[in-house]
């Protein structure tokens, strides 16, 4: 059901960039691109995965201390799962894979991944109201920073009261009486498994490490959408190639099919209209940015699961019932 509903909302969003297109001009400026930009693009999308390699080590620091090139390969893995799989399913198998390798609570890996996801969406929020400082757009993209810091910092702020009153939370056990004993001591193990991946912000320097990290990583895929859009001959300022490295990543957020299909076209058709760009360049540059984010990472990714054995399939179904993450 659930990759039905995420290969559902690819398909409108597919529906909607590509309504009225021209399928020959969409060639044309494929066939067009220089390749050199995006060789350098692909090299410079492959070194955004040193500063997230960091960012988790440290995170992950109040669980296990680990090496880089520990964490490096299910880093690799999880965002090539997330290519693969629907509904961000490759951040639930990233956190298996953690499990399986490290020996690591699933529950406290998945709970640094959405500290993760948290302080990359507060950081484009910060981007987004820098670049309408100085470059105002439409309601709508003012409309859309609103909404995702509202949410982003809503989302923080809860994990700073969970990590403030962790100890409090802990001797609440209502689900752990009567009836319910077993079901609560179940769900009382996964929630302090999920707490104590919540502490490598709690402290200042944590905290600061965690978004310098953050700032390095979107400094680099901002690059990364700067060199493919000159592969295309286009000229954008920087402060525009932000404003649509904002959009095309919130748009991730939005349930999907594989590979953030159909999502991911429309997200450059908005964001390229804002310039004057035509829907056919748009759709262009999103299917060679996906070609970069893929091309790489999807083999080494594929080539590790092998090495350890996992099987993406088998692996999807156990996380889909939630029974292989604790």
């Amino acid at each position: 059901m659930k990759i039905i509903i995420g290969i559902a909302f690819s398909i409108i969003f597919l529906v909607l960039a590509l309504y009225k297109a021209n399928f020959d001009q969409i060639g044309k400026a494929l066939i067009g691109v220089k390749l050199h930009w995006l060789i350098l693009a692909a090299l410079v999308y492959v070194a955004t995965f040193i500063p997230r390699s960091l960012r988790w080590q440290r995170l992950l620091l109040p669980i296990k201390s680990l090496r880089v090139k520990c964490i490096l390969p299910v880093l690799i893995v999880g965002y090539m799962a997330n290519n693969i799989l629907p509904l961000r399913m490759g951040e639930l198998f990233r956190a298996h894979f953690l499990k399986e390798k490290e020996e690591v609570s699933g529950s406290s890996a998945l709970a640094t991944i959405l500290v993760e996801r948290v302080f990359d969406g507060l950081t484009l929020v910060l981007l987004l109201a820098v670049v309408l400082v100085f470059s105002p757009q439409k309601k709508w993209v003012h409309d859309l920073g609103w909404a995702a810091g509202a949410i982003f910092f809503t989302i923080l702020i809860g994990i700073f009261l969970l990590t403030r009153y962790e100890g409090y939370i802990r001797n609440i056990s209502l689900l752990s009486r009567h009836n319910y004993k077993s079901l609560g001591k179940w769900l009382t193990n996964k929630f302090e498994a999920f707490l104590i991946g919540l502490r490598g912000i709690s402290s200042p320097d944590g905290f600061a490490i965690v978004w310098i990290f953050s700032a390095l990583i979107w400094l680099l895929e901002g690059l990364v959408i700067y060199l493919i859009i000159l592969a295309f001959g286009l000229s954008l300022s920087l402060a525009h190639t932000a404003l649509v490295l904002v959009i095309i990543n919130f748009s991730t957020m939005i349930p999907s099919g594989p590979g953030f299909i159909g999502t991911f076209q429309f997200a450059f058709v908005l964001s390229f209209a804002l310039f004057g760009i035509k829907k056919e360049m748009a759709i262009a540059v999103s299917i060679i940015t996906q070609l970069v984010f893929f091309i790489i990472v999807n083999p080494v990714g594929i080539g590790l699961l092998w090495k350890h054995n996992l099987s993406l399939r088998r692996t999807h179904r156990s996380l889909v019932k939630l029974d292989d993450l604790s």
